[in-house]
């Protein structure tokens, strides 16, 4: 294509998509382009280049140097039944950490489907009558991550990686438009064992993502998450450009009110129907299609 003179910029489309139709807007006078790369009707990728000028306005391409810059898109991943599904493990290494840090044994665990190990800890500890006072929740928390660290070898006995899950972080990994990280309820430590026991965390930048330490709620973690992405990557990273990937209406919500768009997967306890009424901007059965997992989170980052 050429702009403003330059005819040797170059433009990479998906791979692989046959029939693949590439739309390049121009607003009069604006110093970017947009191209739109659409397929089967269905917007497969965007991006926004910008030119940089160095010197004085080209009137011929000998007078200036121009470059241009895509823009990324920052993938947040939910882990537990989005990614991976463990059963029994969590429960365990909750019991033997409330008695280690109460004294007391565990008669009840807060419902976790969802929600973060801290607003999961401040509720456990509430139920037993227990304070969860600054210090409470640090020794706790510690001990979470020990106790995860400790049994990391017993990890993939308790569960399995989700159908499609290996094969769509690595198809969205290889691309350069994309950073991936983890937008999860499990705290750093966790959240960083568990990827590893399965093999996954080579796919994802653990630095920009946010976890169930951070707060006690979901949304404030996205805004934490892209405020990370932006340090380490100089750039920004706003709701058109950033794309939570969970299995909760709770997922849902949290990407709506922190700041970003959501692809929604029927793999937990919520069906497609609990999903859509949540609010997802699309929503899938599972990861098993490859294709159609990219083609959703470049899709909603493009819309």
């Amino acid at each position: 294509m050429a702009f403003r003179g330059n005819p040797h910029r170059t433009y990479s489309v998906p791979p692989g998509l046959a029939g693949i139709v590439v739309t390049v807007r121009h607003r009069l006078g604006a110093d970017t382009l947009q191209i739109i790369s659409s397929w089967s009707g269905t917007r497969a990728a965007a991006a926004r280049k910008r030119a940089h000028y160095s010197g004085p306005q080209p009137g011929n391409p000998t007078d200036s140097s121009l470059t241009m810059r895509g823009v990324r898109t920052l993938v947040l991943w939910d882990i537990d039944h989005t990614l991976i599904e463990m059963s029994g493990f969590s429960g365990e290494i909750y019991a033997s950490v409330f008695l280690a840090v109460t004294g007391q044994p565990m008669e009840r665990l807060a419902d976790m489907s969802g929600r973060t190990d801290l607003a999961i800890t401040v509720e456990t500890l509430r139920l037993h009558g227990v304070a969860p006072t600054p210090e409470t929740l640090q020794a706790f928390g510690s001990a979470l991550a020990a106790g995860f660290s400790a049994r990391r070898e017993e990890i993939p006995a308790y569960g399995r990686v989700l159908a499609g899950a290996r094969a769509a972080l690595e198809a969205l990994g290889t691309r350069p438009d994309v950073v991936q990280s983890v937008l999860t309820g499990n705290m750093e430590g966790i959240a960083v064992e568990k990827l590893t026991a399965f093999g996954l965390d080579r796919f994802v930048d653990f630095e920009a993502g946010a976890y169930g330490f951070d707060h006690t709620d979901r949304p404030p973690l996205v805004r934490l998450a892209r405020e990370r992405a932006a340090r380490k990557y100089g750039e920004d990273f706003d709701q058109s450009t950033t794309v939570l990937i969970g299995d909760t209406p709770l997922d849902v919500e949290a990407g709506h009110r922190g700041g970003a768009r959501v692809v929604a997967v029927a793999t937990g306890s919520s069906d497609v129907e609990a999903l859509r009424a949540a609010g997802a901007e699309l929503v899938l059965t599972d990861l098993r299609e490859t294709s159609d997992v990219v083609r959703a989170v470049l899709g909603v980052s493009a819309a």
